[in-house]
């Protein structure tokens, strides 16, 4: 028995159709793959390169963003993504293209915003739209519930809602939703500080670290707002020496040099050894580069620079810089070292040249933690004898000679930066440059008036 043409155009269309929405299904999975795929991309490249977006670049993936959820509107993470985007641009307070907020308010049904005050508020209620989205599509998305409640928070920043019995049981519970995300816990911290609440900022914060240590220096920084702040560091940083060596070098770089060396000296008992400390009266830590860098609070540190090769050689006790081509202006080893406002001090070093021109100059350097022009005292040699060498400079000529300054230290500034130096030459030149001995005293002596910023 045939089966009857009716019953078989039946069939048929059923088919085209099924076949239809499978292959409008593909395309659009594929469509919205291309641009999530570029995103993907673009923060994998930044993480290997150690950064973090900047305002710009999120701003700049919200049209990725919007490409892709336009193909894809029940992702989840795409939401959320478009959520943290807005809201994080909207928290840096940058200006935002004109074109880019009407893009991103008619894709969420936003209204325009009238004034230019109104561009943060436009920019978390659609952080709010986006969590929102991202919840609807997925009961399990992490985080969205927590950061909703931040950006409504951030929005009514004037006139903050009800905490104790409204906002602080919602962010509790949204925490222990999503209780493995460090940065949630340290915006619930802030949070809770905004309202006058730093036991709860202080548990908040506590688990932040205990989730990931990164982000330390960051609730160091929110601790030290309060008024007892450096006594709740025992509260809150996790008992590992990795991680009290981490704080103890974060209250240094803020000139709390006696907090620095009480969180280092812990951080060294947790390690079961013992901080290696400068000789007294001493600034420069492993003047001659052979100590343990993990048992110093400001050990030397090492920058990567093109045509140099720099080693630490133990044995010998001294830093060999070698120069294959490279900068003319070279600074990329540097300490910092704590001294008094207004105290004379002497800096010097021995340092031995090979190669270069004669009339190069190497040597020593100490300067102004934020900027050079601010304060900068040197001590150089010349790399050879030649016949257009100025002194009272010192010559290297292949031998170690000793270069000296003395200077009084600037009013106001606790920390300085102590740094070998090739100050200019020959970009093509190649050469070696030993270095050891490098001291910063106190002395009764009179400031130097060698001071060259240059």
């Amino acid at each position: 028995m045939s089966r009857s043409p009716n019953r078989s155009l039946l069939l048929t269309t059923i088919w085209s159709l099924l076949l239809a929405v499978l292959f409008g299904k593909a395309g659009a999975v594929f469509l919205s793959s291309v641009p999530a795929h570029e995103l993907t991309m673009e923060r994998r490249m930044l993480r290997e390169a150690g950064k973090t977006p900047s305002p710009e670049h999120l701003i700049h993936e919200w049209s990725s963003l919007s490409r892709a959820l336009y193909w894809s509107p029940g992702d989840a993470d795409l939401w959320f993504q478009l959520g943290r985007n807005l809201h994080r641009v909207a928290l840096a307070d940058v200006p935002v293209p004109k074109s880019y907020l009407g893009e991103i308010g008619a894709f969420l049904s936003l209204p325009a915003p009238q004034q230019p005050g109104d561009q943060r508020e436009l920019l978390l209620t659609g952080a709010i739209a986006a969590y929102d989205r991202a919840v609807a599509a997925n009961q399990l998305v992490s985080g969205a519930r927590f950061w909703r409640l931040a950006a409504r928070d951030a929005i009514a920043a004037d006139k903050p809602e009800p905490w104790e019995n409204d906002l602080k049981p919602a962010v509790q519970k949204a925490l222990e939703f999503d209780p493995n995300d460090p940065a949630a816990w340290r915006a619930a911290g802030e949070m809770a500080l905004r309202h006058d609440d730093p036991d709860a900022a202080v548990l908040w914060l506590k688990g932040s670290l205990t989730v990931k240590l990164d982000g330390l220096e960051r609730v160091a920084e929110t601790l030290l707002t309060l008024p007892e702040g450096s006594r709740r560091f025992g509260e809150v940083i996790p008992e590992k020496a990795e991680a009290w060596k981490r704080l103890a070098r974060y209250l240094f770089t803020q000139w709390r040099v006696p907090s620095a060396v009480e969180a280092f000296d812990h951080a060294m008992r947790l390690a079961g050894t013992t901080a290696i400390r400068p000789p007294e009266g001493e600034a420069v830590s492993d003047g001659d580069f052979a100590d343990d860098s993990e048992r110093l609070l400001h050990p030397w540190r090492i920058e990567a620079a093109r045509g140099v090769k720099t080693i630490r050689r133990v044995e010998q006790r001294q830093l060999e810089v070698v120069f294959q081509r490279g900068p003319a202006n070279w600074y990329h080893v540097w300490q910092e070292v704590a001294v008094e406002p207004g105290r004379n001090y002497r800096l010097s070093a021995s340092l031995q040249v090979d190669g270069f021109s004669p009339d190069e100059t190497f040597g020593v350097e100490a300067v102004h933690p934020y900027e050079i022009s601010l304060f900068a005292a040197n001590a150089r040699c010349y790399a050879a004898a030649g016949p257009s060498y100025r002194q009272p400079l010192p010559v290297s000529d292949g031998r170690f000679v000793t270069v000296e300054t003395t200077f009084r230290a600037p009013d106001g500034v606790r920390v300085l930066i102590v740094r070998p130096r090739r100050f200019g030459g020959d970009e093509k030149a190649s050469g070696t440059l030993r270095i050891r001995a490098v001291s910063l005293r106190q002395t009764a002596e009179p400031e130097d008036s060698a001071v060259d910023p240059s």
